[in-house]
């Protein structure tokens, strides 16, 4: 099983640096563009209890740094985001 996803690990590698993305953990893809806009792709397993089989389940996000700014803007002086 781990032979089988070293396998997956190096295939997803291959195919996503093609676009850009590099791999910073285990299964998580990051790649900048024009500065602001990081973009996220990754992926979490599971056998759901099956032998020899491994699932894929795609995570995808897209973070804007001067969004996220603004939003600590707002946010400095509370100590909860639900205030």
């Amino acid at each position: 099983m781990k032979e089988q996803k070293k396998k997956i690990q190096l295939l997803l590698e291959e195919h996503f640096s093609q676009y850009g993305f590099k791999r910073k953990k285990l299964n998580n893809y990051i790649r900048i563009k024009d500065g602001n806009v990081i973009q996220d792709i990754g992926f979490t397993t599971t056998t759901h209890g099956e032998r020899h089989v491994i699932y894929l389940n795609p995570v995808v996000g897209v973070i804007y740094k001067d969004v996220d700014e603004i939003m600590v803007q707002l946010r400095e002086g509370t100590n909860s985001c639900l205030e």
